[in-house]
């Protein structure tokens, strides 16, 4: 578990194994991914510091083998109107408006769903939830760090790219060109 303090230059790394997190964390704290996942849904009235925060913390989550699942149903990854792609959806929207965004939930955002995307299984899930079209507005942003999210944002469509095919890929470029 790699947990970084936005604000500071402090970084804690913690390394458990996944036998001994199943049977200490995730044991006793059934809802904890849940739990987190809620403190995610836009419009809540938390601050970026904090969405940041839980970013990373459901990112842990999932980089435990038997998490990764549950915490793609936890954030609706596979749907247009889950908390990843709606969250992501309403970072873009700041972005493109200028409005003030903390880099850290951007850098959290992609690195989560670089995570789902490079996952076989799951890699088509975030890609039908419409995820291409999100990631294509990023370069349109006009943020004083837009040479890195707009980085990061490639760095995220190359692994995409790699696990769909190119037919569901094509029509999705196509129908975000047509908007």
């Amino acid at each position: 578990m790699v947990c970084s303090c936005p604000s500071s230059e402090l970084t804690l790394v913690y390394y458990t194994p996944d036998d001994t997190s199943q049977s200490s964390i995730f044991l006793y704290e059934t809802s904890l991914i849940t739990d987190i996942a809620a403190l995610l849904v836009p419009g809540r009235g938390v601050t970026d510091t904090v969405t940041s925060a839980a970013i990373y913390a459901v990112d842990a989550c999932a980089h435990h083998r038997s998490k990764l699942s549950e915490v793609v149903a936890a954030i609706g990854a596979n749907v247009n109107h889950g908390i990843l792609i709606g969250l992501f959806r309403d970072t873009v929207r700041r972005l493109t408006a200028n409005e003030d965004v903390l880099y850290e939930v951007v850098d959290a955002l992609m690195g989560l769903i670089a995570y789902v995307a490079t996952s076989p299984p799951h890699s088509n899930q975030i890609i039908g939830a419409g995820i291409i079209p999100l990631l294509l507005d990023i370069p349109k942003t006009t943020v004083e760090k837009r040479v890195n999210v707009s980085r990061g944002s490639g760095n995220t469509l190359t692994p995409s790219m790699s696990h769909v095919p190119w037919v569901s890929l094509m029509r999705s470029y196509i129908a975000h060109l047509k908007d």
